[in-house]
Formats: C-alpha cells, structure tokens, sequence
C-alpha cells in the first residue's frame, strides 16, 4: 500500500474505533453499499502541495483530506442535528491529531437518488520525507 494510503487508512481506522460507540463506521473509501451513519475519508482539494516555503522536491509537503460524515435519510430533523451534533464532536477527537481545518455546515448530498445528511471536515497534515 502506499503511503497516502496507509494515511487514509490510518485516519480511517482512528475514526471508526470513535464512532463505533456511536452505532457509526468509519471507511477509507466509498463502501459498496451506504449504510450510515458513516464517515468517509476521501482526498481533500487540492489533494497534495508543496509545503509552505518547499516544493516537493525538498520531500515537504501538505496532503488533504476531507471526512464526510453522513446520517440516515429517515430521521426526523431535529434527530438528524442532534446526532450529527455528536458524530462531528467524536470526529473532531480524532482529527485535531491529523491537522483539524474546519467543520462545515451540514448539506444534502444526493447518493443514487437517496438525500443524506452530511457534514465535512477538513483535515490538512504535513509529511516530511
């Protein structure tokens, strides 16, 4: 595996251990079928840089990811923004130790013509090679 691999899956294995608590899963990739609630952590944008004050030649640079958290479309709308209250609060746990960006305010995202509640969150860390 390589090493932004091992990084996703790294983040994603610390993610779901907090989640799971939770009744939620963690996936370093789309699972083949959605069963939220769910976190996924993806390649953020851009996905890698240059450092600041490097280039990627030095071996410094900055990569990306964003967690999507996404809660069952069933739910009630006062139940979903309670429970995506608590999947952001565990998540965050885990991400101020893989550079924690921001939280974003929860959207609609559309899978295969099924409307979810979602949430991301930026991460941004650093490898020094």
């Amino acid at each position: 595996m390589s090493e932004l691999g091992e990084l996703r899956t790294g983040i994603a294995a610390e993610l779901d251990a907090a989640l799971r608590p939770l009744g939620a899963r963690a996936y370093p990739n789309l699972p083949d079928r959605l069963n939220p609630p769910l976190a996924l952590v993806q390649p953020g944008s851009p996905y890698l840089e240059p450092a600041t004050g490097s280039g990627f030649a030095r071996g410094s640079w900055s990569i990306r990811h964003e967690l999507i958290l996404l809660l069952p479309p069933t739910a009630a709308n006062a139940v979903q923004a309670s429970s995506l209250d608590v999947l952001v609060e565990a998540a965050m746990h885990v991400a101020v130790n893989h550079g924690l960006q921001s939280v974003g305010q929860p959207y609609p995202l559309e899978v295969a013509g099924v409307t979810y509640t979602a949430c991301r969150l930026q991460l941004l860390t650093t490898n020094n090679t």
